[in-house]
């Protein structure tokens, strides 16, 4: 005897748990920042730097580096450009800042120095935007001219 189709068993289908997309770590995401605006922005760098101050060190290695001026809490990034200084902490999407980093950005920004965080890649690079696509000062100008750095920073990359 042939089973009709409305006879035959039907199986569970199996629920597929939902697509989790990849999680990215801050040494990633910092790496990723920082390798973007060195191809992107040949003309900047030299102003972009990495401040090294995370990791898990040995407590000699710790006392030494505390001795020579290690902060806990500064941020991640410092972007010296026309004239002016810049600073940008950079967090994963759940990334937290630590009551250090908090402490340190309130204590800076009272003191007009520029800090921001950014929380994922695009950030990061809102971030850059606004300082290199902002015309030169003036001041930053003149200094220019005399060391001898090229002053039309206008036209990047």
């Amino acid at each position: 005897m042939a089973l009709s189709t409305n006879d035959k068993q039907t199986r569970p289908q199996k629920q597929q748990a939902p697509k989790v997309l990849p999680t990215i770590t801050e040494n990633q995401l910092t790496a990723m920042c920082f390798q973007w605006a060195w191809n992107q922005y040949p003309k900047t760098r030299n102003c972009l730097f990495h401040i090294v101050n995370e990791g898990k060190r040995s407590a000699r290695y710790g006392a030494t580096q505390k001795a020579m001026g290690l902060v806990s809490g500064v941020p991640d990034f410092c972007f010296v450009w026309n004239g002016a200084v810049h600073f940008c902490e950079l967090k994963t999407e759940n990334g937290k800042l630590s009551a250090n980093q908090v402490q340190i950005i309130e204590t800076w920004k009272y003191q007009g120095v520029k800090v921001e965080v950014a929380k994922s890649f695009e950030e990061f690079k809102k971030w850059f935007h606004s300082i290199v696509n902002y015309p030169p000062t003036p001041k930053a100008m003149g200094w220019a001219s005399r060391v001898n750095v090229p002053t039309n920073v206008g036209n990047l990359p």
